[in-house]
C-alpha cells in the first residue's frame, strides 16, 4: 500500500509551485479514471496533466527498514567495486531514481484525457510533467523559492499546517 506515499509526494511537489494549492489530486491505475473523478476533472479543466512515479526513496519515512535494507546493500556493493565518494549521497540519488512500480498512463486513456479535457499536449501524450521524490515540476510552473525574493511585502511568517497522527502510518504490534 504505497497510494500515501505516492499523495504525500504529490503534495510536496504542488507545496513549492505558485498556484499549487490549488492542484487536483486524481487517482488512476493507468488504464481508467472513475465516473466521479471524471466529474471533477471536467468541472476543474487543466491546463497540464502531471504523473507521479513512486520510487524506493519514497520509502524512506514509511519502510525505513525495508528503506535501510536497500541503502545498506548499495553501499556495500559500492564499496566491493571501490568505489571511494561519499556513500549515502550516491545512495539518495539511486533510491530516487529506482521506480517502485511502473505506472503508466495507458494510449487509450491518454486519448480520452486530450479528447475530454483538451489539456496543453504534445502529440497524443496528455501527461506534461513527470514527477518522483526528487523531480518536481518545471516550466511553466514556477518555483516559490524563485520568487519569494521579489515580494513587495517581507514574509514574516509562514504558516505551517497542524501535525497530526496519519492512521494509515501508525503500526500495531
Amino acid at each position: 500500500m504505497h497510494w500515501p506515499d505516492a499523495v504525500a509526494g504529490v503534495i510536496s511537489h504542488c507545496s513549492e509551485v505558485w498556484g499549487g494549492r490549488f492542484f487536483l489530486l486524481v487517482p488512476t491505475d493507468g488504464r481508467r479514471i472513475k465516473n466521479k473523478f471524471w466529474e471533477l476533472l471536467e468541472a476543474y479543466s487543466p491546463d497540464y496533466i502531471a504523473e507521479y512515479r513512486l520510487t524506493l526513496a519514497d520509502l524512506k519515512d514509511s519502510e525505513p527498514e525495508r528503506y535501510a535494507e536497500a541503502q545498506s546493500r548499495y553501499c556495500e556493493d559500492l564499496t566491493k567495486v571501490g568505489y571511494t565518494g561519499d556513500l549515502d549521497s550516491a545512495f539518495r540519488t539511486a533510491a530516487g531514481d529506482e521506480l517502485l512500480d511502473a505506472l503508466e498512463i495507458s494510449d487509450e486513456l491518454q486519448a480520452e484525457l486530450i479528447s475530454r479535457l483538451s489539456p496543453f499536449h504534445f502529440n497524443s501524450h496528455a501527461v506534461h510533467e513527470y514527477l518522483s521524490h526528487g523531480n518536481g515540476f518545471g516550466f511553466p510552473f514556477t518555483k516559490m523559492d524563485e520568487i519569494i525574493p521579489f515580494a513587495h511585502k517581507q514574509i514574516l511568517r509562514i504558516a505551517l499546517p497542524i501535525a497530526i497522527a496519519d492512521p494509515l502510518r501508525v503500526r500495531v504490534s
